[in-house]
Order: C-alpha cells, then structure tokens, then sequence
C-alpha cells in the first residue's frame, strides 16, 4: 500500500499510458452513473407510480415484504409465565384439532414469541406466533387483557394500504 502510494504521489505510475487510460474511463464511468441517476430521477424512468406532472396514478409496484424481520409485540402471549397447553386449529371444517401441544416462552423449541409473526419460515422449521389459549377455560379468560390482543408491528416508513 505505501509504495503504491509513493509510486502515485510522485508521478511515476501516471507516465504510463495504461494507468491513465484507467483513470480517464473511472472518471467517464462515474459521470455517467451521475447523469443516468438524474434523468432516472428527473423523467420518471422506473417509477410508474406518478405521472409525467408528477401526480400520483394507479400503479402495481414492486413486492416488498415490509415486515420481514421487524420486531413484532403481541399484548397476549401464550407460555410467558410456563407452560401452557394448546390446540392447534387447522381452518378445515371438520378436521380433529390437534391439542396437548406445549407453549413455553422458556424453551426455545417450545416457544411462539410475537417476533415469530414477521421471520422467515422453511420448509423444516416452522415458526409462529400463539395467544394464550381459551383451552382451559380459566375464569381470568375474561379479563379485558385476554379478550383482545393488540398487535403491534413498526415498520419505519409510512405506507400507504388501498383495498
């Protein structure tokens, strides 16, 4: 590095022909990034989403995912003071639940943290976030703190949602 630097600084490396030749094509190619980024900008180029007064019209942007990852807090969640039990509700009329499965915010692999909802699952480790369960059917369950739960998820910018 010092003697690249020594080379450089006293002029040596710019007498050869090929080394200002790369130096001239950096600066070429750095001047255009800078004038595509503009008229990218100032025309509208890949942002269909406004029109050429600037006024917002109808468009189908790209997917993002904007919740990947973030840190997500649930007001309920199942096994924070031990274990609990709980079923699993399928969504299919008339399939068995499957129930005697355990909730422990103390074991990992028994755990369903609210940060579970925004993860990524694979085929092989499925993750989920669970509410306590009605279950047991515990004379607390109808406390206002187990009737809702509030979820809550930031997600650092402002988006807009159209139906």
């Amino acid at each position: 590095m010092a003697v690249d630097m020594f080379l450089r600084g006293s002029g040596f490396l710019r007498n050869i022909p090929l080394f200002s030749h790369f130096c001239l094509n950096m600066k070429l190619l750095t001047i255009l990034v800078c004038i595509c980024h503009v008229l990218h900008s100032t025309l509208g180029i890949d942002n269909s989403c406004y029109d050429s007064n600037g006024r917002a019209q109808k468009c189908v942007p790209e997917f993002v995912n904007a919740a990947f990852n973030l840190t997500a807090d649930a007001t309920n969640t199942c096994g924070l003071t031990g274990p609990q039990e709980f079923c699993l509700q399928t969504g299919v009329t008339g399939a068995r639940k499957s129930c005697g499965h355990i909730c422990d915010a103390g074991n990992p692999s028994q755990k369903h943290p609210p940060d579970f909802m925004t993860d990524f699952n694979t085929q092989n480790y499925w993750t989920w976030w669970q509410s306590e369960t009605m279950l047991e059917r515990r004379s607390d369950w109808l406390s206002s703190r187990q009737q809702h739960v509030n979820i809550t998820l930031s997600l650092g910018s402002t988006f807009l949602l159209i139906e």
